[in-house]
C-alpha cells in the first residue's frame, strides 16, 4: 500500500497507493520492520503521506523495536539513542503504536499511545510443539528457564499460565568479565525451554546451555521473539541447544532448517492481530 522510493543520492520518499476496492481495518495498520535509521525515516515519510488522508486513523505495528537495548545513557557524554528514535516515532502522531515483546518497559514509556504485544502465545506454541509424542516431553519433566533477573517476572507469569515450573538463572560477572551462572531450581533429567526476547550473537545462550547440560538437563531448547543470529546457529547447537524457536520480527528465515510452527487452535482473539503479521519458526 505504501511504496518506498529511494533515489540515487540516497533520498528516501514514500508514496501511498490506495488498495483496490477500498480499505479494511487491517489496511489501517502500517506494519514496518524498523531495522535501521533509513527504515525509521521511511516510517516518518509514511506519516507525512498519511496526513493527506486525515480521515483514516492510522496505526503503527513494530515487530521489533529498533534501538531498544540503548534504553539509557551508558556513559555521561553518550547519546540516549532510544529516546532519539522514539522522538521520531512520536512526531508521526499515530493513533496507536503496537510493539511486539519490547526489550524494556522504557520503550513503552517513551512512545505515545503505545501498546505492548505479549510473546505468550508464541511461547505457548513452542511448548505445544515440544509436547509431540515422539519427544517424550510432558508437564512432569519440562520446565521453563529464565535467563536472567530481567526476564524472570515475564517467564514466571508464563509458567503460571502454562502450569509449568520456572528455573531462574543468576549471572555473576567478575572484574575480568568472566560470567558464572547459578540456578534457582533443579533441572536434572528435565527438558528445558529458555525463554527470552532477543538473541544477537548467542553467547549468553551458549553459556546457559552448557551450564544446564552440566546440571544434567536432558534437552535444552530456546525461544526468542527477536532473532538477529549475527553469528549463526552453530555455536549454540555445539553448546548443547537442541532446537530454537523464534519469529520473523527482524528478518525472514529461509533455508531447509526453518520450519513454520503450527499455531495453537485456541489462539486468543486479542492476539489474532499479531498472528496476521508475525510468523513463528522452529530452527533445526
Amino acid at each position: 500500500m505504501f511504496e518506498r522510493i529511494k533515489y540515487p543520492d540516497g533520498q528516501i520518499s514514500a508514496k501511498w497507493n490506495p488498495p483496490e476496492g477500498g480499505m479494511s481495518v487491517i489496511d489501517n495498520v502500517i506494519k514496518e520492520r524498523i531495522n535501521s535509521y533509513e527504515d525509521l525515516f521511511y516510517v516518518r515519510s509514511i506519516a507525512d503521506v498519511a496526513k493527506i488522508k486525515s480521515s483514516i486513523r492510522w496505526k503503527l505495528f513494530i515487530p521489533c523495536m529498533f534501538g531498544q537495548r540503548s534504553d539509557r545513557r551508558f556513559e555521561r557524554f553518550q547519546s540516549f539513542d532510544l529516546k532519539l528514535i522514539t522522538d521520531v516515532i512520536n512526531e508521526c502522531n499515530f493513533g496507536t503504536v503496537e510493539i511486539f515483546d519490547p526489550h524494556s518497559d522504557v520503550t513503552m514509556a517513551l512512545i505515545n499511545n503505545s501498546i505492548k504485544r505479549s510473546s505468550f502465545e508464541f511461547v505457548k506454541n513452542a511448548v505445544q510443539d515440544l509436547y509431540r509424542p515422539e519427544t517424550g516431553i510432558n508437564t512432569c519433566n519440562f520446565t521453563l528457564v529464565s535467563p536472567d533477573a530481567g526476564a524472570y517476572k515475564k517467564v514466571f507469569d508464563y509458567g503460571e499460565k502454562l502450569n509449568l515450573p520456572v528455573v531462574a538463572a543468576v549471572k555473576h560477572r567478575d572484574t575480568e568479565g568472566k560470567i558464572d551462572l547459578t540456578f534457582m531450581g533443579d533441572v536434572k533429567d528435565k527438558h528445558c525451554l529458555i525463554v527470552d526476547d532477543l538473541c544477537d550473537g548467542g553467547y549468553t545462550f551458549e553459556l546457559l546451555a552448557k551450564a544446564l547440560r552440566d546440571m544434567k538437563a536432558r534437552k535444552v531448547y530456546l525461544y526468542v521473539s527477536h532473532g538477529l543470529f549475527s553469528k549463526g546457529f552453530a555455536g549454540m547447537y555445539d553448546a548443547g541447544i537442541d532446537g530454537i524457536y523464534c519469529t520473523n520480527s527482524i528478518k525472514d528465515l529461509t533455508g531447509p532448517y526453518a520450519i513454520k510452527v503450527r499455531t495453537s487452535e485456541d489462539m486468543y482473539p486479542e492476539n489474532a492481530f499479531l498472528d496476521n503479521y508475525v510468523t513463528q519458526y522452529k530452527v533445526i
